[in-house]
């Protein structure tokens, strides 16, 4: 069984930092991450907040808050405004933290069986192409049916089938290959619900369904690559979809 650690969001190309991944791989990704979040952080993530401006000062008042930017002033003369310099600095901030992803053992694969998961990930594409994040989906009938191939043959290995994905793909890294298109927290929240009704509607197996929603939704976090909002992805746990599936 797979299991990813927490890591903090990254906004760059490192990809998931899993068990199994190489300690070089893991050091040059980890400082790549800091690199760029401190990056970020000073260049886009700051944002002014002029509200504060005294009109009797020159100086322009920031918020201190954490994450935000506040002033300094040095300068040769402290009774000669003009004279004073500023800069901004941004102060450090953590954006969440991503949560672990229990990856599925075989007993999902020995329940459901192949044909049940590939009709799964079907259903679910089929419910994404009629919902608000269907543009980020090819339109081009040849290439849908390539990408759900694919996605099936990742859920299939994933859930302890036969190593469709691996033996043609490579190393799955899929937070990496998702870098191309742009997922935000509520494109996540879009891709999850799809796959409750998805999950209801093909009947999958209740023994396990806990097991497989508890892979799928802390996975689908590590699946945002924009953030738009400061706080922490919308958890969705699998108590709170369980009366959907009580007969």
């Amino acid at each position: 069984m797979i299991d990813c650690r927490p890591e903090l969001s990254v906004r760059g190309p490192c990809d998931l930092r899993c068990a199994e991944t190489e300690d070089w791989h893991t050091k040059c990704c980890y400082r790549l991450h800091n690199v760029l979040y401190t990056l970020l952080t000073i260049s886009n993530l700051c944002p002014m907040d002029h509200d504060g401006l005294n009109p009797n000062e020159d100086a322009i008042s920031f918020r201190n808050d954490t994450g935000h930017c506040r002033s300094i002033e040095h300068g040769a003369s402290a009774g000669s405004p003009r004279e004073r310099e500023e800069r901004h600095v941004c102060g450090s901030k953590v954006d969440f933290v991503y949560p672990e992803v229990p990856f599925p053992s075989a007993r999902v694969f020995a329940a459901t069986g192949e044909e049940a998961l590939r009709q799964l990930v079907d259903r679910h594409h089929q419910y994404l192409l009629k919902s608000p994040i269907h543009y980020l989906f090819p339109p081009d009938k040849e290439a849908l049916e390539k990408l759900v191939r694919r996605s099936a043959d990742f859920v299939v290995e994933m859930c302890g089938g036969p190593r469709y994905y691996t033996s043609t793909r490579g190393e799955p890294r899929m937070r990496s290959r998702h870098f191309p298109t742009t997922i935000d927290e509520r494109a996540r929240e879009v891709w999850l619900i799809c796959y409750r009704d998805a999950l209801k509607e093909t009947g999958f197996p209740l023994p396990i369904l806990e097991e497989f929603w508890n892979w799928i939704e802390p996975f689908s976090i590590r699946m945002i690559n924009r953030r738009t909002t400061w706080d922490p992805p919308r958890r969705v746990p699998f108590a709170s979809i369980r009366d959907a599936f009580v007969p």
